[in-house]
């Protein structure tokens, strides 16, 4: 064998060394990946919605803006105001059916607000709220629709203005009414949209009472904490 043979022999042994090196390693890389996924346990639906457990704390954060007068109660002078709640959140039972309203839970709140007044009479709204918040939890969804009523303490320098009817004296009641959606970024945190509705007045405390009744939207950050 003359040694141009062997070389050209060894090279195309070369070659195929190579080509099977090509074929085959991937293929081995790939169901070696498979396994790898088959292995790691996917996220459960029922995780998404484990911030709706019996007990477990919340913590929201909540921006927005408010306009009043609106199409509520009567005419008053202009009030509007931009928004900053806090609010820490305990859920009151696991969600399940509730009379004739859809699958969801309870969920009781405690907010403190301080609301600043960048147009019309005073400067500033500041008290705190009671709230109570019915999530509407279908499962499987990680959109999650909720109703919300409460009621709690303002102290406002509205009165300080003698030319409005509207508050008329530093401490007033809030009544509050809203609608909003949760969207679950994952099993903790969730983002919200939310409008709202505020009555403001000092039942009948003071001579001026015309209250307050204004409408806004508010966008929002909420962190689950676990039971």
């Amino acid at each position: 064998m003359t040694p141009s043979t062997r070389a050209f022999r060894r090279s195309r042994l070369v070659c195929r060394l190579l080509l099977l090196k090509l074929l085959v390693l991937p293929a081995l890389s790939t169901a070696s990946f498979g396994q790898q996924a088959a292995a790691k346990p996917s996220l459960e639906v029922a995780d998404w919605q484990e911030g709706f457990s019996r007990w477990t704390l919340s913590v929201q954060v909540l921006g927005g803006v408010y306009f009043s007068p609106c199409l509520f109660g009567p005419a008053t002078p202009t009030v509007n105001f931009a928004s900053l709640d806090l609010r820490l959140g305990w859920m009151l039972g696991l969600p399940s059916k509730l009379w004739i309203l859809p699958r969801g839970n309870l969920q009781g709140l405690v907010a403190c607000s301080v609301d600043n007044i960048f147009e019309g009479h005073g400067s500033y709204l500041a008290g705190l709220t009671l709230l109570l918040r019915y999530n509407i939890v279908p499962e499987g969804w990680r959109l999650v629709p909720y109703l919300q009523i409460g009621v709690g303490v303002l102290y406002t320098d509205i009165h300080e203005c003698p030319e409005q009817c509207a508050i008329g004296q530093w401490r007033e009641f809030v009544e509050h009414y809203s609608l909003g959606l949760r969207w679950l970024i994952n099993p903790r945190w969730s983002i919200e949209a939310e409008a709202g509705y505020l009555h403001v007045s000092n039942a009948d405390q003071a001579e001026r009472n015309a209250g307050l009744n204004a409408v806004g939207v508010c966008v929002g950050v909420t962190r689950a904490f676990g039971r």
